[in-house]
């Protein structure tokens, strides 16, 4: 699991059970074993790693690295350095080998584009191969002759790569103009790839499985993506789609829930009432529950929270003024957030209870959950469910500016219970 947080300064007050500890210093206590965590971090542009229970270690110096992924073993981490999306770092856990892993020239010298007049300039989405050192990725291609519209209409080409981490081989999947966002199958063997239009499934090796799963008119004035999950067992999708495809800038568009299998039947709607309003729509990893927002009704005060069975289609209000942040791997648990970055957990048999104030960073697994505390910034904390709140790490900035406030740390987990 992995998870990119921007962090953000607010004065609001810690949990009464925070424990603070030293800078750079784990606590090994009884609450949570941390031999099973590992997270790699961002700090003033360097990267740091925590194996367990271990200290912290600094892996990199460069000043300019950030949005760490591990690999599923934890051995290996990579990385963006510099200011533009376009060199992509892999470094082993234990700081050894740091190598250059993408750049745009080396895809542009390799002619990877459309022609000698286009060039890749960034890349983005970032994803392993489940269980391996595998690495997709996207390449966002633009006509250096037309950068001024391209940038103003965000018109890209997309293509989609491949790269072993272990030996740096580059395969281009599908080339630019072809691609799109994508997303792996639970099993690592297929792809789900959205273009303007539709979504296609594609094998790990870029054979295409099946055109135009599913279909849609692009939404105007700007065309507003479906949203798509892998069902679990890898059979099919869950697809939000816009029900109307005009609609007005600044409204929130109302979304429709699909099931699509690959097996070639009929897609079966789920027709919540009352349907997601917006992208802001969490499901859990069973693809059994929805949490959504939608705008609020007259006699609402605040934007209601509303928790969907995608079983049955029935859906009821669960909480006002929250936001769905993520679920637990139980399937049951989830972290809502409210206006004031208030952290609650949530249930779909229980009503929420205060879990914390900050910005929500991941699931660890079913018990415990993460995220960085906002009043005393850099402060890492633990929450388990019926269970104890702790401060598993501090960390001290080299400066206090805006931007340090601002971005100052990216985080990457990974946890021996998940594999």
């Amino acid at each position: 699991m992995s998870v990119f947080t921007l962090i953000e300064q607010t004065p609001t007050a810690l949990p009464t059970k925070t424990q603070v500890v030293p800078s750079l210093t784990s606590v090994p206590g009884t609450l949570f074993p941390l031999d099973e965590l590992r997270m790699a971090y961002v700090i003033d542009g360097n990267l740091y790693l925590q194996d367990g229970s271990n200290l912290p270690i600094q892996l990199t110096y460069n000043g300019e690295d950030q949005e760490p992924l591990i690999s599923d073993d934890g051995k290996k981490i990579v990385f963006f350095r510099g200011k533009s999306a376009d060199h992509v770092y892999v470094i082993n856990a234990d700081g050894s080998q740091e190598q250059l892993l993408i750049t745009n020239s080396v895809l542009n010298e390799r002619g990877l584009r459309y022609d000698e007049a286009s060039e890749i300039r960034t890349f983005r989405s970032l994803a392993f191969v489940p269980g391996t050192h595998i690495l997709l990725f996207n390449a966002y291609q633009i006509d250096p002759h037309d950068l001024e519209l391209k940038y103003k209409n965000h018109v890209y080409a997309i293509g989609l790569f491949l790269v072993d981490i272990d030996s740096g081989k580059i395969r281009q999947l599908l080339a630019p103009g072809l691609g799109g966002s994508f997303k792996i199958s639970p099993d690592g063997n297929l792809l789900s790839v959205i273009t303007s239009g539709h979504i296609d499934i594609f094998g790990i090796d870029g054979q295409v499985i099946r055109r135009n799963l599913v279909t849609y008119t692009p939404s105007k004035p700007i065309e507003l993506f479906p949203v798509f999950y892998w069902l679990p067992d890898s059979t099919g999708l869950i697809v939000s789609l816009l029900v109307e495809s005009q609609y007005d800038i600044g409204d929130m568009p109302t979304y429709a829930i699909w099931r699509y299998p690959l097996d070639g039947n009929m897609a079966i709607q789920i027709p919540l009432d009352p349907p997601p309003m917006g992208t802001d729509a969490h499901i859990s990893p069973d693809k059994k529950w929805l949490i959504y927002n939608r705008e609020p009704d007259k006699e609402q005060k605040g934007v209601p929270l509303y928790l969907g069975d995608l079983r049955n289609s029935s859906s009821r209000l669960y909480m006002m003024d929250a936001f769905a942040r993520g679920w637990s791997p139980d399937n049951i648990h989830f972290i809502c957030e409210g206006n004031k970055r208030e952290l609650f957990l949530g249930s779909i048999d229980k009503p929420p209870t205060y879990a914390g104030e900050g910005n929500f960073l991941g699931w660890v697994d079913t018990s415990h959950y993460i995220y960085a505390s906002i009043p005393n910034m850099g402060n890492i904390m633990i929450g388990e469910i019926d269970g104890e709140t702790i401060n598993i790490q501090t960390f001290k900035l080299k400066t206090l500016s805006s931007k340090s406030f601002s971005w100052f740390i990216f985080v990457s987990l990974t946890s021996d219970k998940n594999k």
